[in-house]
């Protein structure tokens, strides 16, 4: 359809909903990069998506940015977890190498081996790790009931207020993103959520105060496994960080303010595209 607008002379869109080299890589290298040459227009879910265009030579001025919105109304209405026992740690997306899913059952087993507390790992979602993290799982012997252990690979569940409702904490730990929805929806439900800083999360995320975000390094598992041990031992404290977070998405990410943001990058452009037809 990038071919068509070019044809008919009329302003075409294209969408960089992730971190643009994996995005080339799924293409193809040709593929890639037409879809990165070909849109009059390239909107970006994250401005690290922007800046790595920018380096692969888009000009700036092809570039937008719309971040990710979500309606926040039925995650309000979710009560603040209650971080009972057993503590509900959970994480959800597609099972592939991007996500990390082996991170997530690392730093799980070391939670439940230092937490005072039973604690219920969940991942919920489907893909072709599915059974490498089985064989994981069972390497860190979180197959069965261990000790304070209950761990869940769940499937996939379509309603997101699912994931949420079922989880205190909620936990991402990807080698890169955009700006993913799940996290935006575990925040607005009042969940603290622990992730690693990647795409535009650290933008989002106030270290500390409304969340956790990690650079990945090699203290990542320790770090985020302390998070999430010091959520576990202080509940007041979870709280409050997903009052915060819960206030984070309706003020700066709400669906409310989407179209008028849509209508701002069209008008941005309107007047070069007028002058590019009269040419």
């Amino acid at each position: 359809w990038f071919f068509d607008g070019r044809i008919m002379g009329i302003p075409s869109f294209g969408a960089l909903r992730n971190d643009v080299v994996s995005e080339i890589r799924d293409s193809g290298p040709i593929g890639g990069r037409l879809c990165l040459s070909l849109p009059t227009m390239l909107i970006a879910n994250s401005k690290a998506a922007i800046d790595t265009a920018i380096r692969l030579g888009v000009a700036p001025g092809r570039l937008g940015l719309l971040r990710n919105s979500i309606d926040v109304t039925p995650f309000a209405a979710l009560p603040v977890p209650a971080m009972a026992t057993p503590i509900r740690i959970v994480t959800a997306g597609r099972l592939v190498t991007q996500k990390r899913m082996d991170r997530f059952l690392r730093v799980f087993a070391r939670v439940a081996s230092s937490s005072p507390v039973t604690c219920e790992g969940a991942i919920i979602g489907t893909g072709p790790e599915q059974a490498n993290l089985r064989c994981e799982a069972a390497n860190l012997r979180l197959d069965g009931p261990t000790g304070n252990a209950i761990l869940r690979l769940s499937g996939s569940v379509d309603d997101p207020l699912t994931i949420q409702r079922e989880s205190d904490i909620f936990v991402l730990l990807s080698d890169w993103e955009g700006m993913p929805n799940v996290i935006l929806e575990a925040m607005a439900a009042g969940r603290p959520v622990v992730t690693t800083a990647v795409g535009d999360l650290p933008a989002v995320i106030d270290h500390g105060r409304n969340g956790f975000c990690f650079p990945r390094d090699q203290q990542l598992e320790e770090s985020a496994a302390e998070a999430i041990l010091g959520l576990i031992a202080n509940p007041a404290r979870a709280r409050d960080i997903g009052q915060q977070a819960r206030r984070t998405i309706a003020e700066e990410f709400s669906l409310a303010g989407y179209h008028t943001r849509v209508a701002k990058i069209y008008r941005r452009h309107e007047s070069e595209w007028t002058t590019e037809e009269a040419h």
